[in-house]
């Protein structure tokens, strides 16, 4: 009954061009961004996007006890699969993120919490007013706190958390697994 993890907005159209960007920027969305690049080009005009990124694949599909997504994203010589598995019946997800680059970047993989959420560095649980929502958990990683801005409706914005994990990826392919659970 709560929102944990949430898109971040619009915000603004036309008033403010760089907070509009911002908004629509990959490093503003729930994904893996690799430092520096955007999955489609922003810079020409505050309506368009330039179709850059190539989808492989997508799918969702119900495997009895599981409905699973797969995805697959192409961009500026990267390439983002994702498969996500939610168990019916309960409040888990595993987020299995693969990942290669032919050069080595610096990837960060995203989760933007609704505002009021609170999140201890080190800690797994994602919390509201002291009372613990869900769990979280990126294999081998601690999760880090940045600051956002979350946008409810045009010309509303608010302070928020960005849980996030820092990753070098390079021509290997480099495996990533979330866990999220609802408690």
């Amino acid at each position: 009954g709560e929102n944990i993890i949430v898109d971040p907005g619009t915000y603004v159209y036309t008033p403010y061009p760089e907070e509009r960007n911002k908004f629509r920027a990959t490093s503003y969305h729930n994904l893996v961004y690799f430092d520096g690049l955007e999955q489609s080009c922003i810079a020409n005009g505050l309506f368009s996007l330039f179709n850059e990124a190539h989808i492989d694949n997508a799918s969702l599909r119900d495997e009895g006890g599981l409905i699973v997504f797969s995805g697959k994203i192409v961009y500026q010589g990267v390439s983002h699969e994702r498969h996500i598995k939610f168990k019916k019946g309960t409040a888990e997800l595993e987020i299995i993120d693969l990942l290669i680059s032919p050069f080595n970047n610096r990837a960060r993989i995203l989760f933007h919490l609704a505002p009021g959420l609170d999140y201890q560095e080190g800690c797994h649980y994602i919390e509201k007013s002291g009372r613990q929502l869900a769990e979280i958990d990126v294999e081998d990683s601690l999760l880090l706190i940045q600051d956002y801005h979350y946008s409810p409706e045009y010309g509303i914005k608010e302070n928020a958390i960005c849980l996030y994990s820092e990753f070098t990826v390079g021509p290997q392919m480099r495996r990533i697994v979330t866990h999220i659970k609802g408690l």
